[in-house]
């Protein structure tokens, strides 16, 4: 079933998963239940009190009812089997892809907004809750936050000593509102400030903080991009105020290194390191390319140059089982970004710019969907951003085409990423990840930016990522591309494979027919190889004696039909090409995926279009007869169709593909849905009977006798 959820391209049927749209729902909840006060509806603070007063039995022994605040960014949790159905529903959510607050670097007036018992980025953040100096500090000090904890531990009066009978001011104001040990208290407050994180510690500073941009300035990021003019790059992920802006979900599946919460939370923050400022500034080219893109054969690289030698230039193969210009340019961005002196400015230089562009202006809407958009690159933006944003001085992206006159170091840039891409084997490239750079990373997506849909899309790619392949389906995949790669002299991707059997070239039966064979699905041989008898001798095919598959069914069975329906195929074929195709059984499943050369675009599609349907409905005839035998004739070895039958059934069919065909043209029966009338000419031009006394306008023409095996000549009346 959870194939038959994978999207179409890889190899699905995009049917809807009930559970998905249910979590997608419940996350829709949560960032309501979760959002700041000023948005927050009033349903959410009755959840509050229902989820304090059901925490579970360790958790209430630990954390007070007082200090239970919410369970999300809290270290407690609520007894599930005590909820109601929406809150429990939440709470799964909640533990299955993971809710944390995070980001590189947190504000210091947001860390002061999270609640200080059991706080969640505290190594054990439930212990010590129920001391006195615990009790005290709820009950007389009323400390719910971190705040009110950071202005009971500052110990701003000079007359303050650490004795029980301190007489400061603070000491007595504290003894006034109840407190009986007030320097036990700070000492406490003290304690359990220094218990927090890094991450969420007070005592965390980031330098050089004026490298965040304006409005201003990001709006003129804008209009630099439009006319490939320097883009600043913006390291800050956030500047919101309010810690509901800094919740991000799916943080168990998305980001550099995905992890539980409570591991994310206690990570190092990103902090820069702090150097002197330097006047100088390097200059960095920083360029991929990719060879035979959309492919399997594609092959990626990248190179990076600095002029004034600041540091070694690199030349490298694109890692990753993707490979596009985009990807390339990225990774060389990446590479540049960690090889560059950190003292100084930093001016990118690259070819691409969608790059420039998915770093700058386009970056924060990526990351708040955790890059979901774009998951076949996601991994090197990821750590690209994570790279700059590491770097202590400013940095800026500059698109310059190589084609763009007056940039020799781009020309030269961008063919030894070629160089690179073409010494590039197919085998796919590994590299470790810089582990200082994680800690610039923002795990998963934001909470606040999501609605069903974004969340439903996430939770479909999570789903489908960790669904694995069929062994059957790897093989079938394989073995069509291995196929049309004799014939392409290039191998298709899995994706190309899987749209072509969605082509609305091919009849709705074929398609189901290619899409089953891919999948190894055709219950045929081995499917009832382990049934009990009467349906254990549906293994074997009755003429042959021998174990039946597709591929003997098509190509090797000793049933007439199949040989003659071939011959027919190939000599059809061999008038459309010019040349005697070999066919197997992955010509027949990748035959979507076929490409021919031509001076002409349109020819080049119409033999492509001729050979997709003349293959395909070959192959499905066969399978039809074989069907009509075993089922309707019983089983009979001795059913044949004659030779006349078996020509009348093939050119039966292929005279309804051209009828067809010549309907679909109809452009105000049809309107955007049509057929192209040259579509069509070029299609069938060569495959025709008597095709030189045919009119130029037969599709249109009444009266036309159009096909194959259609001997009488037409005549203008």
């Amino acid at each position: 079933m959870q194939t038959l959820r994978k999207p179409k391209d890889q190899g699905g049927k995009n049917l809807l998963d009930i559970g998905s749209r249910n979590h997608a729902a419940y996350t829709v909840w949560l960032k309501d239940y979760l959002s700041d006060n000023t948005a927050r509806p009033t349903w959410a603070y009755l959840a509050d009190v229902i989820l304090a007063l059901n925490a579970r039995v360790l958790d209430a022994q630990k954390t007070p009812l007082d200090a239970r605040y919410n369970p999300f960014i809290q270290a407690w949790k609520p007894n599930n089997n005590k909820l109601p159905f929406i809150l429990k529903s939440m709470m799964k959510v909640s533990k299955i892809y993971g809710i944390v607050a995070d980001a590189p670097y947190v504000p210091e007036e947001v860390r002061l907004q999270v609640p200080i018992w059991s706080h969640f980025a505290r190594e054990h953040p439930n212990v010590r809750q129920h001391t006195k100096e615990a009790r005290c500090l709820r009950k007389n000090h009323h400390i719910y936050l971190v705040n009110g904890l950071d202005e009971l531990a500052e110990a701003d009066d000079p007359n303050h000593t650490a004795e029980e009978d301190c007489g400061c001011d603070n000491c007595k104001s504290d003894r006034e509102e109840g407190c009986e040990f007030p320097s036990s208290c700070q000492a406490y407050a003290e304690d359990i400030l220094a218990d927090i994180a890094p991450k969420w510690s007070l005592n965390t500073i980031q330098p050089n903080e004026d490298l965040s941009l304006t409005r201003d300035q990001e709006a003129e990021n804008e209009i630099s991009l439009e006319v490939d003019e320097a883009v600043t790059f913006d390291p800050e992920q956030n500047q919101s105020q309010y810690l509901a802006d800094y919740l991000r979900i799916f943080t168990n599946y998305l980001g550099i290194n995905p992890d539980d919460p409570h591991i994310i939370a206690q990570r190092e923050p990103g902090i820069r390191e702090w150097h002197r400022p330097n006047p100088g500034a390097v200059h960095a080219y920083a360029c991929g390319s990719c060879l035979h893109g959309k492919t399997a054969n594609a092959r990626g690289g990248w190179s990076i140059h600095f002029p004034n030698g600041e540091s070694a230039d690199e030349t490298g193969a694109t890692e990753g089982q993707i490979q596009t210009e985009e990807r390339s340019a990225a990774y060389a961005v990446l590479r540049a970004a960690l090889r560059a002196p950190n003292d100084k400015e930093l001016h990118i230089v690259t070819n691409n710019k969608t790059v420039i562009k998915r770093l700058t202006t386009k970056r924060k809407a990526h990351e708040d969907v955790g890059w979901s958009d774009v998951p076949e690159t996601a991994d090197i933006f990821r750590r690209a951003i994570a790279a700059l944003r590491s770097r202590a001085t400013r940095t800026t992206l500059t698109h310059v085409s190589r084609h763009r006159t007056g940039w020799p170091e781009v020309t030269l840039t961008v063919s030894r990423a070629r160089e690179a891409a073409r010494a590039a084997t197919r085998l796919e490239v590994h590299e470790e990840i810089d582990q200082g750079i994680i800690a610039f990373d923002v795990a998963g997506a934001r909470l606040g930016a999501m609605t069903q849909r974004k969340a439903h899309r996430i939770i479909r790619q999570i789903k489908t990522s960790t669904t694995p392949s069929r062994r059957a389906t790897l093989t079938e995949v394989e073995r069509a591309k291995v196929a049309i790669e004799e014939l392409n002299n290039r191998a298709p991707t899995d994706a190309t494979v899987w749209k072509a059997t969605k082509s609305k070239d091919l009849s709705r039966n074929v398609r189901n027919f290619l899409w089953k064979g891919l999948h190894g699905a055709h219950k045929v041989g081995e499917y009832f190889e382990t049934m009990p008898s009467p349906w254990k001798e549906l293994a074997i095919c009755p003429r042959c004696e021998c174990t039946e598959s597709m591929e003997h069914i098509l190509f090797h069975c000793t049933d007439p039909a199949q040989a003659a329906i071939w011959r027919l195929a190939q000599d059809a074929l061999e008038r459309k090409l010019d040349y005697r195709p070999d066919v197997d059984l992955g010509t027949v499943w990748g035959c979507g995926a076929a490409l021919f050369e031509d001076e002409e675009k349109e020819v080049a599609a119409g033999k492509a279009r001729a050979f997709q349907i003349v293959v395909s409905e070959s192959a499905f005839l066969i399978w039809k007869i074989r069907c009509e035998r075993r089922i309707q004739h019983e089983d009979d070895a001795a059913w044949t169709l004659s030779q006349t039958e078996i020509i009348n059934r093939w050119q039966a069919v292929i005279n309804m593909r051209i009828s067809t065909d010549r309907l679909l043209t109809h452009k105000s029966r049809h309107k955007r849905g049509a057929l192209g009338t040259q579509t069509v000419l070029h299609t069938w031009r060569g495959l025709l009977e008597n095709e030189e006394s045919l009119p130029q306008d037969w599709i249109r023409r009444p009266g036309c006798l159009v096909g194959i095996g259609t001997r009488r000549i037409w005549h203008p009346g």
